[in-house]
């Protein structure tokens, strides 16, 4: 991923574009660099530089859905000589429970966690030490349910030193990826997030209806 792009409606319905990129870790509101603080009718973006990333945008934008505004934090970093921008979302309970997106179908709906005991993969659960979940979520919106399986483990990928569950089929890391066959981690698959550019609103399970 080479740049990160918000697309965004402020309070006076006027659209205000947010680019981030990878490179050079440089910010730019509206085709134009930002290098402090940009504040504008309820749309607010930060830059500056951490003490363990090469820098980071702090981006706030108003949510019409919850009324609550919506925060989100970019970051660059540079694990390993690999530079990558990190993205996350620090008021998640301000999303809407029907947002289908790669974050957002994660936030604010029902889910359960259950020890999982039977095959995996070519082993038998029960016969190895492996803690490995049945996790099921339950989205308000479509009952479109769906489980996956996830494995408890030591690693982590952040600095708070806490086990993560690990899922998916060869796309959060090289270790712990729960076989194919076992559910899908994300409502279809990802070819169903792809869009035209950065700023692209259009998807398979996309909501979005404004004109920006």
């Amino acid at each position: 991923m080479s740049e990160i792009g918000i697309k965004t409606v402020d309070n006076n319905g006027n659209c205000q574009i947010i680019r981030v990129r990878m490179n050079d870790c440089k910010t730019f509101v509206n085709g134009l660099e930002l290098t402090m603080r940009y504040q504008n009718n309820g749309v607010t973006v930060l830059v500056g530089v951490g003490r363990s990333t090469r820098g980071y945008t702090r981006v706030v934008v108003p949510n019409c859905v919850a009324g609550n505004d919506l925060v989100m934090w970019i970051t660059c970093n540079n694990p390993e000589e690999m530079p990558m921008l990190e993205f996350f979302l620090s008021r998640g309970a301000s999303l809407d429970p029907g947002s289908h997106g790669l974050i957002a179908q994660f936030w604010n709906i029902p889910i359960s966690i259950a020890r999982y005991q039977g095959p995996y993969g070519d082993i038998n659960v029960t016969e190895t030490s492996r803690i490995i979940y049945s996790v099921t979520l339950y989205p308000d919106d479509d009952n479109n349910t769906r489980s996956f399986l996830a494995e408890r483990g030591s690693d982590t990928w952040d600095n708070r030193k806490k086990p993560c569950l690990f899922a998916g089929d060869n796309n959060g890391g090289p270790i712990w990826e729960a076989p194919k066959e076992y559910g899908s981690v994300i409502e279809g698959t990802t070819k169903d997030y792809e869009v035209e550019d950065v700023f692209g609103s259009t998807f398979t399970f996309s909501k979005y209806t404004s004109d920006c």
